[in-house]
């Protein structure tokens, strides 16, 4: 079943949360947190976006944002997701999901 589309409101900020797959603490280390703020960092020159704040746990991070293009919003979190992913598994040394799915009731 297909996902409802979401409603991206110009001019409004947006929470977001992404958790490790299967709740596993895979950016404890300082060194991935440090990974995790350069993708960010990167990600304004891929999509423009306002940075409120960021909150790194062991096993997931919260982010408050706001895409100068909400209809953008999308498009910025699937190339942070993937470009994290990849960067903080090949520092690892693993390999498959580092996100967990999306859960069906997320708006």
């Amino acid at each position: 079943m297909a996902r409802q589309p979401r409603s991206l409101p110009a001019g409004h900020s947006f929470h977001i949360t992404l958790r490790c797959n299967s709740r596993q603490f895979l950016i404890a280390k300082s060194l991935r947190r440090d990974v995790l703020l350069a993708v960010l960092d990167k990600a304004k020159q891929k999509v423009p976006h306002k940075l409120y704040a960021v909150c790194l746990m062991a096993n997931h991070l919260h982010l408050l944002i706001r895409p100068d293009d909400a209809s953008k919003l999308p498009k910025l979190m699937h190339w942070f997701g993937w470009y994290a992913a990849m960067a903080l598994n090949r520092l690892s040394g693993r390999c498959g999901h580092f996100w967990e799915a999306r859960s069906l009731g997320e708006q």
